[in-house]
């Protein structure tokens, strides 16, 4: 325990010595998760409101998922990824970010299914899965697919952003070392 905290408190302290160097990274870390917060917040405000519109298990279950899984996303953001900017390796940062994606993206899943069936969650609830055959039309499919092209485009903008600026941390961080070891 006691080393955990040191690692803890030393990875900080690197962190904030090369924030120093780099004010800028700091903001787009900054503006990155307070995006990514409204992004996960605006799932989880949609999925509460779904929970409170379901009158069916099938639909309350649905929108449950939606909301634990849009807490689990947020909490992964904030606990794993500052640890995947410090390795400076991309394959780690972007295996992270991939999962970290298939998990915001199931968050909005629920969000997804109420713009396919046009806001019409009774529907769902009175008829079940049949009446998704009802509702597959164009514009259907194409407003669910805007939403969700939408939100992955804001995801990894925001990723590759983070990455690439978390890079320059990278390297500066070891050329630091190599100077006080000389």
């Amino acid at each position: 325990m006691e080393r955990n905290s040191f690692d803890i408190w030393k990875t900080k302290a690197l962190i904030d010595s090369a924030l120093e160097l780099l004010p800028s990274y700091k903001m787009q870390l900054t503006d990155a998760m307070v995006i990514f917060c409204i992004m996960n917040l605006s799932s989880l405000v949609c999925n509460i409101y779904l929970q409170t519109i379901s009158v069916g298990v099938m639909m309350n279950a649905l929108s449950f998922i939606g909301i634990t899984i849009s807490g689990i996303a947020l909490w992964l953001y904030m606990r794993f990824m500052p640890i995947f900017l410090k390795a400076g390796d991309k394959t780690d940062f972007y295996i992270g970010a991939f999962l970290e994606y298939l998990i915001v993206t199931i968050g909005f899943c629920p969000l997804y299914l109420y713009l396919f069936v046009e806001l019409k969650w009774f529907m769902l609830n009175k008829y079940g899965w049949d009446c998704l055959f009802l509702f597959n039309t164009y514009t259907n499919w194409l407003l669910a697919g805007m939403a969700f092209a939408t939100i992955s485009c804001v995801y990894w903008l925001i990723v590759h952003l983070i990455q690439k600026e978390s890079k320059m941390f990278y390297l500066l961080e070891k050329k630091k070392k190599e100077i006080y070891e000389l």
